[in-house]
């Protein structure tokens, strides 16, 4: 027998880590740009004020599971 002949392959028994690797390093990628975003103001508002309001009473509602 010729020696590339008794060579066979194996079959791959664990999984590939080499998808997840991908995915956790995208989600990484996004966290570290998304929480560098700043804010910048747009158009100020002079939002109307309400003078003439009236106090509403509120009720405590609890709720047991």
């Amino acid at each position: 027998m010729i020696a590339h002949e008794r060579r066979r392959l194996r079959p791959q028994t664990g999984p590939s880590l080499v998808p997840m690797i991908d995915v956790v390093f995208q989600l990484v990628v996004f966290f570290m740009v998304s929480t560098t975003f700043k804010l910048t103001p747009a158009i100020s508002l002079a939002l109307p004020q309400s003078s003439t309001a009236e106090a509403t009473a509120t009720t405590e509602v609890v709720v047991t599971l």
